[in-house]
């Protein structure tokens, strides 16, 4: 990461836009599925609400964070960034703390519109290291375990496999 010490102007919105959305999520090295445009239409679909929001400088993304917004009942209702919030890591350090910092404003004031009880975030692991404090120190917040696997295995599956009754050998 580089060093600067010019202040960028940026400005929090809701980013509309499904390819530039995609574009900035794909250019990240720990790009996130769950931080796909098409992740967000899986969980409309399934009736929650998706609010995906940018940090941008003119018209550079700089950040995106995409809340699923759940319902748990008994009024409990969450704010979740799954795997993210994604912060361009080309970034000089000072835009990409002053990046990360707006969009945690940002998605405090998302919260209280949605009227959730919580922010579940799962931060990715390269953000998560440099910038921890900036989560654990923030008045209100606290950590959480993941509710991911931290890591996918694939497994071959065939017309045999899948046929085959769980007492018998593949």
């Amino acid at each position: 990461m580089k060093h600067s010490n010019i202040s960028v102007a940026m400005d929090a919105r809701e980013i509309t836009d499904a390819k530039q959305w995609g574009a900035f999520v794909a250019g990240q090295a720990e790009s996130q599925f769950l931080q796909s445009w098409r992740w967000g239409e899986f969980q409309q679909a399934v009736g929650r609400t998706v609010v995906r929001t940018g940090i941008t400088s003119g018209t550079q993304l700089l950040a995106v964070a995409q809340c699923i917004i759940q319902d748990h009942g008994f009024g409990v209702r969450s704010l979740s960034v799954y795997r993210g919030p994604l912060v361009d890591a080309h970034l000089d350090i000072e835009t990409f703390t002053q990046s990360l910092e707006a969009l945690l404003a940002s998605l405090d004031l998302t919260a209280r519109e949605h009227r959730v009880s919580y922010i579940h975030l799962e931060v990715p692991a390269d953000i998560h290291a440099p910038f921890g404090t900036l989560f654990t120190e923030r008045p209100g917040w606290s950590g959480a375990p993941s509710t991911q696997p931290a890591h996918s295995q694939l497994l071959p599956l065939d017309r045999d496999t899948i046929s085959a009754s769980p007492n018998e050998k593949a």
